[in-house]
């Protein structure tokens, strides 16, 4: 299948295009930041029985630590 007659051929972005782009990057980037802060701040830490790890004995690698739900 010969894609070349259904492209156009690739041209060189203006300065005002490359400009947008990174002003457009430098928002997201921000955005993300905050979001994964705001996430971050948000995250309810698991419990001490949650977190806690036993002894696994009963599997393939046993001595293996293991994390024990309630």
């Amino acid at each position: 299948m010969d894609k070349s007659k259904n492209t156009e051929p690739v041209r060189r972005l203006t300065d005002q295009e490359i400009a947008d782009l990174r002003a457009d990057m430098q928002q997201a980037a921000e955005w993300t930041r905050k979001e994964l802060a705001r996430r971050r701040k948000d995250k309810i830490p698991l419990s001490e029985s949650q977190t806690s790890s036993a002894t696994c004995t009963n599997a393939v690698g046993a001595g293996d630590t293991a994390v024990t739900q309630p």
